[in-house]
């Protein structure tokens, strides 16, 4: 039995709690997948660790661990419309590194400045195996300008990064060893430069990883994670993030299970969150359910319906916004004993799940620890490794809903 280390990618001998059931594919002709072999051109090594954003026109893979454990410095872009693959350049290109963060930015006169901006994460190239160093890259010119250093938080992996409309927020992570921060930085690209997070405020949430980080359009809320410590402590609270003024303000409690490796989607009022595991006395517990909150007014918790009984608690899977038709996708993700192919989509304005057998034909093969992004009217997902081996995958699909 094993649950899915994602701070150093290895697996950690654990007596899951939930059982698991393969997922079989369907021999329906109607699938909604069409699949990115690992043959096609300039598509990126197998990897894990990576990150994916969406460009308005193409989703940019960059960075991860390959199959050997040697961090990953390269990647490419996707374009579905072309069904084709750029390679993406190394000039000027961050350090090779894992675990970090990775957001699509607009700024200027009209937004029409734009880059992904890449920061953290873990490698042997930078000091303690952290970095606090990053890159913004231009898809448009296809090159790589470094991010300022000066007033920069401290270096760090499995922290979270989120875009405001003018600044890139990172918010916890861990070092190169066991201690959780709960410090971060605002990184403004207009002015390429950094001014720290509070790290006074009562509020303040304490110190975690492996947590979710959403921006509702007002705040940045933070759930869940949990300490990084030998043996760790999980966290069912959060906190809102005024970037504006700069202040912490208190979250709302909820009975939802304290987890962490859960996913997280803003639906427009919600946050969603979903999934994960825990850990104690030595049993670790994967979960299936989840809850959303609404931070309007006071802020409040609700739960949603359960997904089918065919879908198998989880956690390290990826869930996307469906903006095209309000809903949220599941797909992928692992327990004590298997990775699965399968997903489900939730309807929140009916309160309802979907998903069948069909949807797994031609699917990607099962993984854990994937990314996923919306394209629009399509769900991309690529790399992510198996269950209890070292296979990486350099391959993905997507999936029309």
């Amino acid at each position: 039995m094993g649950c899915f280390n994602a701070d150093d990618v290895t697996w950690s001998p654990l007596n899951g709690s939930s059982t698991a059931a393969s997922s079989s594919s369907s021999s329906a002709a109607t699938s909604k997948w069409s699949l990115l072999s690992d043959s096609m051109v300039n598509i990126p090594s197998a990897r894990i660790g990576h990150t994916a954003v969406w460009n308005d026109t193409a989703m940019l893979v960059w960075g991860g661990v390959a199959s050997g454990g040697t961090a990953l410095g390269d990647g490419a872009s996707y374009n579905p419309t072309t069904n084709s693959w750029s390679v993406i350049t190394t000039t000027n290109a961050p350090t090779a590194r894992s675990a970090h963060t990775a957001v699509w930015a607009t700024w200027g006169a009209g937004g029409l400045t734009k880059a992904m901006i890449v920061w953290g994460g873990s490698s042997t190239s930078c000091t303690g195996s952290v970095c606090n160093t990053g890159a913004r890259y231009d898809s448009a010119v296809d090159s790589w300008t470094a991010t300022a250093t000066l007033s920069v938080p401290l270096a760090r992996r499995n922290h979270t990064a989120i875009y405001n409309g003018t600044n890139m927020i990172v918010w916890g992570g861990r070092d190169g060893g066991t201690t959780a921060y709960n410090s971060g930085g605002k990184y403004t690209p207009s002015s390429d430069a950094w001014t720290g997070t509070d790290t006074t405020d009562p509020d303040l949430p304490v110190a975690r990883y492996e947590h979710a980080a959403v921006w509702s359009g007002t705040y940045m809320i933070i759930w869940g994670g949990n300490n990084g410590a030998a043996t760790p402590t999980f966290f069912s609270n959060g906190a809102l993030y005024d970037s504006s003024g700069n202040v912490w303000l208190p979250m709302t409690s909820t009975t939802l299970e304290a987890r962490a490796g859960h996913s997280s989607v803003w639906t427009g009022t919600e946050m969603f969150v979903g999934g994960g595991y825990s850990i104690s006395g030595g049993t670790t517990t994967y979960y299936r359910n989840g809850g959303a909150f609404n931070p309007s007014g006071a802020g409040a918790w609700g739960t949603y319906p359960a997904p089918p009984a065919s879908f198998s608690a989880r956690a390290y899977h990826t869930a996307i916004w469906d903006s095209l038709s309000a809903r949220m996708i599941i797909w992928g993700g692992v327990d004590g004993s298997a990775v699965y192919q399968d997903g489900a989509i939730l309807n929140p304005s009916t309160t309802t799940w979907s998903w069948n057998a069909a949807d797994t034909s031609d699917a990607p093969v099962a993984r854990a620890q994937h990314t996923a992004v919306w394209a629009g009217d399509k769900m991309i997902v690529f790399g992510g490794r198996n269950f209890g081996d070292t296979t990486r995958y350099g391959n993905g699909g997507y999936y029309m809903p």
